[in-house]
This record gives C-alpha cells, sequence and structure tokens, in this order.
C-alpha cells in the first residue's frame, strides 16, 4: 500500500505502456510504509501551505510526522532568549478562528506571528531558489544518464 507523506520515501513515474513506476528516494527501514507526496514537491512549502492545498484537493487534514515537528520554514529567533522557534500548527483540524502565534519551547514566551513575516518570506525565497536550483541539477544530472553530485542534495536537508 501507498500514502501520503510531506517526507516521502517513494516517487511515481508514469510509463507509456500506462503502468506506474515506483523508486524509493531514500533508504526504506523494513516495515516502514511506502509514501509518496500527493502534492508534487512539498519541500519548499510550509506546513500551514501543505495541509491547506491537501485539504481543498484531497479533503483531508495531513498529520504526518512532517506536519507535527517544527516547520524549519516557519521558524525564527525568540525575541525573549534568542531560542530557535517554530509557528505553531495544529495537531488537528482548527475548530473556529484559528490563533497564529509563536510560543518558545525554552522560556514560554509566546509573541506575535507577524513580528517576523518579512523575514521569513525573504527566508524562503532563497531557500525556494536553492531547492530550484538544486533540483535543476538533479534532473539534469539524470537526463545525462548521471548520478547527481552528492552535494547537490545537501539543499535538501534544511528542508526536512
Amino acid at each position: 500500500a501507498l500514502r501520503h507523506d510531506c517526507a516521502p520515501n517513494c516517487r511515481f513515474r508514469s510509463q507509456p505502456d500506462g503502468s506506474i513506476e515506483v523508486t524509493s528516494i531514500r533508504h526504506i527501514p523494513a516495515g516502514e510504509t511506502l509514501s509518496f507526496s500527493y502534492i508534487g514537491v512539498p519541500w519548499v512549502l510550509c506546513t500551514s501551505e501543505r495541509r491547506k492545498l491537501l485539504r481543498e484537493s484531497f479533503e483531508f487534514f495531513c498529520a504526518c510526522r512532517r506536519c507535527q515537528a517544527p516547520d524549519v520554514l516557519r521558524s525564527a529567533p525568540c525575541p525573549g532568549c534568542g531560542n530557535f522557534c517554530s509557528l505553531e500548527e495544529p495537531i488537528a483540524p482548527p475548530q473556529g478562528p484559528a490563533s497564529i502565534f509563536w510560543h518558545c519551547p525554552v522560556c514560554a514566551k509566546p509573541f506575535d506571528a507577524t513580528l517576523h513575516e518579512e523575514q521569513l518570506n525573504l527566508d524562503f525565497k532563497t531557500l525556494s531558489e536553492k531547492v530550484q536550483k538544486a533540483s535543476e541539477n538533479i534532473r539534469d544530472a539524470y537526463a545525462r544518464g548521471k548520478a547527481p553530485p552528492s552535494k547537490v542534495w545537501e539543499v535538501f536537508k534544511d528542508c526536512e
């Protein structure tokens, strides 16, 4: 069985004969369910964007491990203690109006998420550009029948 995951372990490709080829994209430990992303390449989308797209397109609220973890694409230093914090995302679908705030896991100081929106947008744009370039390098290497250099994969570590 295959299921959706925002940090998938497989990708699929349609073949000219109508079949589907499933290929692993990372090591898959014994017993782990095979997964792929229903939304294509999810690495450049923050949790709220991925969940919104999945809810609108596939009518479910994603609760995969990546969606429940701190969102590195929506993170900033705490103005109280300087600790690295992530914008809180609900574990279940919000009931009623959603409140968006930052919460430091070290000093417990809550603060308004809009304070860091400009920096987050700039960081996201920079990361998106790096991922796009790395994706192009990977695609070009495979098109030439070669494996991409290992350094090209490093940008994706920032996306996990």
